[in-house]
């Protein structure tokens, strides 16, 4: 007969969603907009203790000129990685992670921001082609099928 040890198992509870958790992410998604009205990826944050916002931002990498101008990077530094720091009974201040709060409206913001991307990026490769034929037809230059004209 051989033990079995349990897997380890990461001591951040993830808590039920409350209409506290979706207040605070409707903040995050109102921030998330603003960097969409920049032309940024539409991520937002909020850092909250109790029941107040102690800090908000959002994505603004490509304004800032700066690669690590995310939203996330402060409230989500070293939270669920490798090293755990939330999870740590050592460390003096606890953090309590709800995941997964609003996924589908969120979800659903980036999927038309990107869409939009896309749609954009289409429309003007197509423009730059018409104008490349315009500027080729207009020079006078002969082709296969005969003379210039």
């Amino acid at each position: 007969m051989t033990a079995s040890t349990p897997a380890p198992q990461s001591d951040v509870q993830l808590n039920p969603v409350s209409e506290r958790d979706r207040h605070f992410m409707r903040l995050a998604q109102a921030a998330a907009e603003e960097a969409r009205a920049a032309g940024e990826v539409p991520v937002g944050a909020v850092l909250v203790r109790g029941d107040e916002v102690i800090a908000s931002g959002f994505n603004h990498p490509i304004g800032a000129h700066d690669p690590s101008a995310h939203a996330e990077m402060a409230a989500l530094r070293a939270c669920g990685s490798v090293v755990d720091a939330f999870a740590n009974e050592q460390l003096n201040h606890h953090t309590s992670v709800s995941a997964g709060v609003l996924a589908d409206e969120c979800g659903e913001a980036l999927r038309a921001f990107f869409a939009d991307r896309r749609r954009a990026s289409r429309e003007a490769r197509r423009k730059a082609r018409e104008q490349a034929e315009q500027a080729q037809g207009g020079t006078g230059v002969a082709g296969p099928d005969g003379p210039a004209g």
